[in-house]
């Protein structure tokens, strides 16, 4: 059942790619950005500039399937990490690892370091998970557009669908069908595949990850996948586990959009929260 093999996870798996900052802040942090699934590298990028210009060095990580042929999209889609298992997050894990090392050889000095977790919808922290024991302990997470498990059947399609506008009419009627389909029937999958980080099961395994380290959850405001309401939720549950001291904020923007449509307010918020962490 949605079986996905070393080379098929190889092919969606994003290249790391580290920019380092010309000029280092006084309090200069290693950023580890995970991408959502959809964000394309020059997108993700932007975030990479924008941590550059703060002084801070950044690594780009996750899973990319915007460069997936259309023929091929209902396929690598049917197998992003939500219906990866155990045995596939571990191929993803020792594949990671093999593309840090040349990176580790090229810039020791941020092997040893404590990183910044900046994660990117529900995608984003399924890949944080996945890369535990590819960097050392987090010493705070950014939770951007997410994380959220809403009830609407559609978002799987709405996914794909903001993703790939120009795709044909019938790859999006196709893809939309599989995917909410197998959706609709994750309780179901999750019996045939061990641990898989379905949306209903991630959100209670978040607060634990996170542990004592500092959280800053950003929602936007016209966020239709991951609506604010849904992010405020899991804020407030991290909040009651008890462990972690959190800072919730909504700004303009929608899905993952918040540094293009607000970025003055996305890149201070940001900024002054990192401040914190070294007090």
């Amino acid at each position: 059942m949605l079986r996905v093999g070393r080379e098929q996870i190889r092919a969606v798996t994003r290249v790391p790619i580290i920019t380092r900052p010309s000029v280092p802040a006084e309090n200069s942090q290693f950023i580890i950005l995970s991408g959502w699934a959809g964000a394309r590298p020059k997108t993700l990028k932007r975030y990479a500039e924008m941590y550059e210009e703060m002084g801070h060095s950044s690594v780009m990580v996750g899973v990319d399937l915007t460069a997936v042929k259309n023929s091929e999209k209902g396929a690598a889609l049917a197998k992003q990490q939500t219906f990866w298992d155990e045995n596939e997050r571990a191929m993803y894990t020792e594949m990671m690892e093999e593309y840090m090392k040349p990176l580790w050889e090229e810039h020791p000095d941020l092997e040893k370091v404590s990183p910044i977790v900046h994660t990117f919808s529900n995608n984003g922290i399924q890949t944080w998970f996945n890369l535990t024991d590819v960097f050392q302990p987090h010493k705070g997470v950014i939770f951007d557009s997410g994380p959220a498990c809403p009830p609407d059947w559609d978002v799987p399609g709405k996914i794909f669908r903001l993703n790939n506008p120009n795709a044909p009419l019938m790859i999006k009627i196709a893809v939309t069908l599989v995917m909410n389909s197998a959706y609709s029937f994750r309780g179901l999958a999750k019996y045939k595949k061990e641990g898989m980080l379905i949306p209903d099961d991630l959100m209670a395994m978040i607060p634990p990850q996170i542990g004592t380290a500092p959280s800053l959850f950003i929602a936007a405001e016209h966020d239709t996948l991951t609506p604010p309401s849904s992010v405020e939720k899991e804020r407030n549950r991290t909040r009651d586990f008890g462990l972690s001291t959190t800072e919730y904020h909504v700004l303009n923007g929608g899905h993952c959009t918040m540094l293009r449509d607000d970025g003055e307010n996305y890149k201070r918020v940001i900024e002054n929260w990192i401040k914190t962490l070294d007090k």
